[in-house]
């Protein structure tokens, strides 16, 4: 392990994610970007960082599915989820004005936050570039006046740029759940100060499966707040399920185990994701 408060991420400075880790994690941590999401995960499972941010779900165009599926496929567990608002700016270089941009650099999931944005400019192409903070770095390096960014108006401090708009955002309620990783395992135990429990788990072919998870959490008086299933690789239309729930707000101490317990006789392959502090 290199650091104890190491945290990995995806993209550059300024980008979400970086920012994210910034603001909301512990004091001074030390950051390292990657370019990739499987990047991140690969760090993480190789130990060179006690723990990793990314991005789960947007409120404007939902699950960040490439997520989903690395995080099924890892050991890691959840400690924390952060909600961060998304404001995006176009970014470009000092003394651009807006007429003359023809191009767009952002991370493919910012473009497709800003369709009113685009139709009111038709003109200006977006292009997809591999993170928010980097396609800001790229219009510092590029030096074309023609070309500009859509990210995090704080990415402007960190490359000297201009902001030319601001909030291209479809809806001003635009706000991404983040989740940090920890490589250390979450303990199944009773839950004090902690309100939500992520898992993950498959299910046989017949009639009512589902519905009798549905009523395992019903019965221990837990509140669903999210359900999502993605594919299994090399298994034709089969689904892993990820549920995150939130244990009764009157208790103060909660007990895992009995649901658990209850779960691995309903469903198959039961993991649990994390049991953490929700936002």
């Amino acid at each position: 392990m290199k650091n104890s408060n190491s945290i990995v991420y995806q993209g550059a400075p300024g980008s979400f994610s970086h920012l994210t880790a910034l603001h909301h994690c512990r004091s001074n941590p030390v950051l390292d970007g990657k370019k990739t999401f499987p990047e991140v995960f690969e760090a993480l499972k190789k130990r060179e960082a006690q723990y990793g941010i990314i991005p789960i779900e947007n409120s404007l165009i939902g699950s960040i599915y490439e997520n989903y599926d690395l995080l099924g496929k890892s050991s890691l567990s959840i400690i924390r989820e952060i909600k961060t608002r998304i404001e995006l700016s176009l970014i470009a270089l000092p003394g651009a004005s807006i007429d003359q941009i023809k191009t767009v650099f952002s991370h493919p999931k910012a473009l497709e936050q800003c369709h009113i944005f685009f139709q009111k400019y038709p003109h200006i192409q977006a292009v997809i570039h591999y993170d928010t903070g980097g396609a800001v770095e790229k219009i510092k390096r590029g030096e074309d006046p023609s070309c500009a960014a859509i990210a995090s108006s704080h990415a402007v401090k960190y490359y000297g740029l201009n902001v030319l708009k601001f909030q291209l955002e479809d809806d001003l309620e635009n706000y991404t759940r983040f989740v940090l990783l920890s490589v250390e395992k979450s303990s199944p135990g009773f839950m004090d100060n902690h309100h939500k429990c992520s898992i993950s788990f498959n299910l046989e072919h017949r009639k009512g499966a589902l519905v009798s998870v549905l009523e395992a959490l019903s019965n221990q008086g837990v509140n669903l707040t999210k359900i999502e299933s993605r594919p299994i690789f090399g298994k034709a239309f089969e689904y892993l399920f990820y549920l995150d729930f939130q244990i009764p707000l009157e208790t103060t101490t909660w007990n895992a185990h009995p649901l658990l317990e209850d779960l691995q006789q309903r469903v198959k392959n039961l993991h649990l994701l994390g049991i953490y502090e929700c936002c």
